[in-house]
């Protein structure tokens, strides 16, 4: 009996999108994994609530796979090719691009224009003005990379931090129109 066919055509479906979400899920750790190797300058950031939703995802196709009287492996394959991705899915790597987006089609970055941050209450804010979006994170957001990354993404790019009162921004203006007074 082929591993895929189940004893009617509802179990066949099913280990056929178990199958797809294995390999989505190791195609996405593996794409994950290449950007980390590539990318020279980079900080890495993850929040509570991605790992929390990975470890109940794992949690759930591990107790799916005990209590399925009839040895379906494919609960137990999914559990374990989320594990392995779990370091790359479960957090967020910031580069002098912008952020890096995993998904399973295509490599992208929400550029830094996009991207504004505010350390808060012990975690991080990344806002994202066009989506009227914000993310929290937790872990690494204290490491000198990430600080350092942070702290030059907006002058590198002649972008001004909204989160950041214009007066702190304007600091050398004030100066240089001294300076030309007395000329």
């Amino acid at each position: 009996m082929n591993f895929m066919s189940g004893d009617n055509i509802f179990e066949t479906v099913i280990n056929y999108v178990l199958l797809a979400v294995a390999i989505a899920t190791l195609y996405t750790a593996v794409r994950g994994l290449i950007t980390f190797l590539t990318e020279k300058e980079k900080a890495v950031i993850a929040s509570k609530a991605a790992l929390i939703n990975d470890l109940a995802f794992v949690f759930c196709f591990i107790v799916l796979f005990i209590i399925d009287i009839k040895g379906n492996f494919m609960f137990g394959v999914v559990a374990a090719c989320d594990l392995i991705a779990m370091p790359v899915t479960s957090t967020t790597l910031l580069t002098p691009k912008g952020i890096c987006n995993k998904n399973c089609l295509k490599q992208t970055y929400v550029p830094v224009s996009d991207v504004s941050y505010q350390y808060k209450d012990e975690k991080l804010e990344l806002h994202y003005p066009k989506k009227n979006k914000t993310e929290n994170y937790q872990y690494g957001i204290k490491k000198t990379g990430t600080v350092t990354m942070l702290a030059d993404w907006y002058p590198k790019y002649e972008y001004t931090n909204p989160i950041v009162p214009e007066d702190d921004n304007d600091d050398t203006t004030e100066t240089d129109n001294n300076d030309n007074e007395g000329v």
